[in-house]
């Protein structure tokens, strides 16, 4: 067992340090910062608002050269996701890196980044051994996803892309543009969640 667990962790004979589980704890460092960072920005200052862009920038490109040189992270190329993924971190890249860049939109990335909650609650399920634990972290994923990915995040697409401040059309246009295609994968995403394998939309 890990050292000073109560066996909620896995053993690490029976658990070694494959890429996948690499990446998963990758993810649980950049997006514990992403939260902490989010939470900051809401209760303390909106000022935390560019250092969570530039953080949320940062954190995807490196994953996006990760996933490039080890799609088998994401279940590879073929049929896993790891190029459905990219396209994710692309899209939000974009917007990350418009939030960084242009003042007058700074302040609503803590508004993008709630769902970041969501991802980092899936991160540690990942890595929690079978049991109650493990059952509640997925109640929570499941309840944070709908709530944040299904509900929230749709409803600051819209909002999102109609609202003044932009510096230019085609900002606004590519902004609106990846806010739609993040929906819409989510929406894909969660169908085939609920559907069986033979009804699920294949995503490379």
């Amino acid at each position: 067992m890990l050292a000073g667990s109560t066996g909620v962790f896995e053993a690490s004979d029976e658990n070694p340090m494959t890429p996948a589980k690499a990446h998963d704890l990758f993810n649980i460092v950049g997006t514990s910062a992403l939260t902490a960072l989010t939470v900051a920005s809401h209760v303390v200052h909106s000022s935390w608002n560019l250092p969570l862009a530039i953080v949320l920038s940062i954190y995807l490109v490196l994953d996006s050269i990760w996933l490039a040189l080890q799609p088998e992270v994401a279940g590879g190329t073929e049929g896993g996701g790891a190029v459905t993924l990219l396209g994710h971190h692309v899209a939000a890249l974009a917007i990350a890196l418009h939030a960084a860049t242009w003042a007058l939109h700074t302040q609503y990335t803590c508004w993008m980044t709630v769902v970041e909650i969501n991802t980092l609650v899936l991160m540690i399920e990942r890595q929690l051994a079978d049991g109650v634990l493990k059952a509640v972290a997925n109640k929570i994923f499941i309840a944070s996803w709908v709530a944040t990915r299904l509900l929230w995040f749709p409803i600051l697409s819209v909002r999102f892309s109609i609202m003044a401040g932009y510096p230019s059309l085609a900002r606004r246009l590519v902004c609106a543009a990846c806010l739609a295609f993040l929906t819409v994968l989510q929406g894909l995403w969660t169908w085939n969640f609920l559907v069986p394998a033979e009804r699920q939309i294949t995503l490379y």
